[in-house]
């Protein structure tokens, strides 16, 4: 008879977390490589390569608000929100972006003679 290694498998804790059997806890989906860095798609125009990005202080003076304002549209605090870019914990501003936020939030009122 041949001796068989009775040892069960020790799987980590996070195998079997939230009721997931062993299997689907190591299952990952393939991954998609991209054929190089400009072919990736982007879920958002992009800026051009050329186009400097804006402190919170620059947008902050542009619009004629405070930063503590800019920065708090940025993060969704208040409404309408800026777009962002998140550099770690820099935050930076596409001219382009601020612009259409600008015009975005522009009210066309026309005022009548008679009114």
């Amino acid at each position: 008879m041949e001796s068989t290694n009775t040892t069960p498998i020790q799987y980590p804790a996070a195998a079997l977390w939230a009721g997931h059997s062993v299997s689907k806890a190591f299952h990952h989906p393939p991954v998609k490589q991209a054929a190089d860095w400009n072919s990736r798609p982007m879920h958002r125009r992009r800026r051009k390569p050329t186009e400097r990005l804006l402190t919170a202080k620059e947008v902050a003076d542009w619009l004629g608000v405070s930063t503590r304002w800019v920065l708090a549209h940025a993060a969704g605090l208040n409404r309408p929100m800026l777009p962002r870019v998140k550099l770690g914990k820099a935050v930076r501003f596409e001219r382009s972006d601020v612009a259409e936020f600008i015009r975005q939030c522009t009210r066309h009122e026309f005022r009548y003679a008679n009114a």
